[in-house]
């Protein structure tokens, strides 16, 4: 039995989103939920380098103004980590408490809000008056949920991060036919949100409305869409809803946002399900298109997007930066980073290479330091290239000693913990990274920072076995490979670790000194 027809932005199954990550908390990020790409250091300094441009460029103008950062569902906080961090090196926010820029984490889940209290990394953010954590749900029937005190803001110039966000908040459905714009209404079946399948919603066309919005420029908006490329699409209400909720409070809204999604009449492809799926929660394509005519039309303002890579591609990681009440031009700075953003930092260029074709080209510690360099230190590579960089790092010379270490400190400084699996994996790939450098000072307070934030875990066992065997405490050695293996009894590493300190103590025995 199904429901009565209603907007499809009134559905239960947008509920679907905030069910999940209320029951996951941070932990939706283990696997289901796709973020590494988002989280990434080259991202993270990306933004902060149109922040810290629209910022320089603002105080020209108004030498006093302040600015809010409000991420939307920041999730583990690994992006906002990075932001804080090159946001800091860039404008010095703990040295210098008078910038009066102040940085917001938001999320729907108060499991993950209280993951974030507790957090080491970001705690010297929030002593510092810089960093605080507020609760937003995005509801339809409700509103916009959110928990913290806008008035006290002081009509600050608002830079909104929405990554991969706009993907699962309530859209409106639309056809078109032969130039004309028409509504969906949906029609869901009587079940818990989180038991509806998208093949569930019925939608219907509804030829007789005209002004499906009592916004006018909803409605404008929504007609420009009579030439997309495709016979239905999806409107994004819920992301106006929100721009106009911190609209309210702000001098100017700067809107940076990634997510797969379309960004040219040209390149509209929403299937019958309007592309609707499930990676542990709901998401669909974003169309920034509509975004983009929104801040035109409501706001007055300008919008950046990125180009699609194929003429033909259905749906692509597109980067994008919008600006209210003014355009990008007229901010110099920030128009450069912008560009360089929408450029050459796309999502799309970024998953499609994935590091790819790096492999034939790391031969020497000079290409294992501009593969770092390019990526901005990011953990995940040493990740992803381990054994080779690895191998690369214990033939190169030891006048590069400096060098390399400074290397693997940034490294450090880029790992982020949190509870899910890929995280322990960056810091693991790291620690064995400076043994194999000969770092060993940084290896042994490094390996104490991962024990203080994972405890005795397999890859701190293994590692600290590692670096006990370099220093030759066979012993020691000894009882952190044993930890391992209880902990992972298919390490192959730890038994042959093992079985050459038995071959060792064997050797001993027979041949005592």
């Amino acid at each position: 039995m199904t429901s009565v027809k209603a907007p499809f932005s009134q559905s239960v199954f947008w509920k679907t989103q905030v069910q999940y990550y209320e029951g996951h908390g941070v932990t939706a990020w283990s696997s289901d939920v796709p973020y590494r790409i988002s989280s990434s250091c080259r991202i993270a300094f990306a933004y902060a380098d149109m922040i810290a441009a629209y910022i320089r460029d603002v105080r020209r103008i108004d030498p006093s103004a302040a600015f809010q950062i409000v991420e939307l569902g920041a999730g583990s906080g690994k992006f906002s980590y990075r932001l804080l961090q090159q946001l800091d090196s860039i404008l010095g926010l703990m040295d210098q408490p008078d910038q009066k820029v102040y940085y917001t984490m938001t999320d729907c889940a108060d499991l993950t809000r209280r993951f974030w209290l507790k957090h080491p990394q970001l705690k010297p953010f929030v002593d510092h008056e810089i960093l605080s954590f507020e609760a937003l749900t995005v509801d339809h029937d409700k509103g916009i949920l959110f928990s913290g005190d806008v008035h006290s803001w002081g009509s600050p110039y608002t830079i909104i991060i929405a990554n991969y966000f706009f993907d699962s908040i309530y859209h409106d459905a639309f056809g078109v036919k032969e130039g004309h714009v028409y509504p969906y209404l949906c029609s869901t079946p009587n079940l818990n949100a989180s038991e509806i399948d998208a093949k569930d919603l019925i939608f219907t066309p509804d030829h007789d409305i005209k002004d499906f919005f009592a916004c006018p420029s909803r409605n404008y908006v929504a007609s420009l869409h009579r030439s997309v490329s495709s016979e239905r699409f999806l409107f994004p209400t819920g992301c106006f809803d929100l721009l106009d909720f911190f609209s309210l409070h702000s001098k100017q809204l700067l809107l940076l946002s990634a997510d797969k999604g379309f960004t040219h009449a040209s390149n509209f492809y929403y299937d019958k399900t309007f592309c609707l799926r499930k990676d542990g929660t709901l998401s669909t394509v974003v169309n920034y298109f509509a975004i983009a005519e929104y801040f035109k039309k409501h706001f007055l303002g300008d919008a950046l997007l990125s180009e699609p890579y194929f003429n033909d591609a259905r749906v692509f990681f597109s980067s994008t930066a919008f600006l209210s009440h003014g355009h990008f031009s007229n901010y110099p700075e920030l128009h450069r980073a912008a560009k360089t953003y929408t450029e050459q930092f796309t999502h799309a260029d970024f998953q499609i290479l994935d590091y790819t074709a790096a492999d034939p080209y790391l031969n020497y510690y000079d290409d294992v330091k501009m593969l770092f360099k390019l990526y901005h230190y990011d953990p995940s590579l040493a990740v992803r290239y381990h054994d080779l960089i690895a191998t690369i790092l214990r033939n190169t010379d030891k006048k590069l000693s400096q060098s390399m270490h400074d290397m693997l400190v940034l490294l450090t400084r880029n790992c982020y913990f949190s509870s899910n699996t890929y995280e322990s994996q960056e810091f693991q790939a790291i620690a064995s990274l400076c043994l194999a450098g000969k770092q060993y000072a940084l290896a042994k307070c490094f390996l104490a920072v991962f024990k203080k934030y994972y405890g005795t875990c397999y890859g701190v066992s293994l590692v600290s076995g590692q670096y006990y065997f370099l220093m030759e405490d066979h012993e020691t050695a000894s009882r952190h490979f044993q930890m391992a293996l209880q902990e992972k009894p298919s390490c192959q590493e730890s038994e042959r670790y093992l079985s050459i300190l038995q071959a060792d103590r064997d050797l001993l025995t027979k041949n005592p000194i």
